[in-house]
């Protein structure tokens, strides 16, 4: 006659070995997931930041392809603030801005000579 407690043990025992590897390999796909789903959230938060970036470049590119030399040209200097890029002319010589400041072309680190005076020559 079968023992049906002995018989029901054994059956569980079976089963609970044959779920442990499966239980294991459920709990490392879980960890897995969970590392793909924080590598999308880092991903997804990138390329909105680059997104972000290459908006603003654009942006940049197209007011700079709509200036040139003439607007840069504020003509003879006079005192006052004057923002990097501006071109002026003074003692017949021609300056450019390389940082924004309000100095006196040949007195401020603020102006580089561009051309020369032909005046002293």
């Amino acid at each position: 006659m079968l023992d049906l407690e002995r018989f029901t043990a054994g059956l569980v025992d079976t089963i609970k070995r044959a779920i442990a590897p499966l239980a294991e390999r459920l709990q490392r796909l879980e960890a897995f997931r969970q590392e793909v789903d924080g590598c999308r959230v880092d991903t997804a938060e990138r390329f909105a930041t680059l997104h972000h970036k290459l908006d603003e470049l654009a942006e940049r590119l197209e007011g700079a392809q709509t200036k040139s030399l003439a607007d840069a040209y504020r003509g003879a200097w006079l005192p006052g603030r004057f923002e990097r890029g501006a071109l002026v002319t003074h003692d017949g010589s021609l300056w450019l801005a390389i940082e924004d400041g309000n100095g006196k072309p040949g007195q401020s680190a603020t102006w580089r000579l561009i051309i020369k005076s032909a005046r002293g020559a």
